[in-house]
């Protein structure tokens, strides 16, 4: 993607949020596009301060190592009780030809 569309699927992506979650009805499309614009501005001028890099140390950590836990914690969930450890095991096996330790499946039925 071209680093020129970006921005604007950015902002078509908030606006569409904005417009399914029924907020600010009253306003044209054109006033909250400018509202969302201006905030990713103002959020965007705490990386080109002098503590810019500080600044992306933190989001980058926070959003990337709290989201992978989350998701990775999810997916656990849905094998273990969703979609059920046993026929995860028997899945594993025909596709991989690999068996599943038995340690991981008590996990996932216990633990998780």
């Amino acid at each position: 993607i071209s680093p020129h569309i970006s921005p604007y699927l950015q902002v078509e992506t908030i606006l569409t949020a904005v417009d399914d979650a029924g907020v600010g009805q009253n306003y044209p499309r054109a006033v909250k596009a400018a509202v969302a614009c201006l905030a990713m501005f103002g959020v965007g001028l705490l990386f080109v301060t002098r503590g810019g890099l500080h600044w992306l140390e933190l989001v980058d950590g926070y959003a990337a190592n709290l989201t992978l836990f989350i998701v990775g914690g999810m997916e656990c969930l849905a094998v273990g009780w969703v979609y059920g450890a046993d026929r995860f095991a028997a899945d594993t096996l025909e596709m991989a030809k690999t068996k599943l330790p038995k340690a991981l499946l008590w996990n996932y039925k216990l633990v998780v």
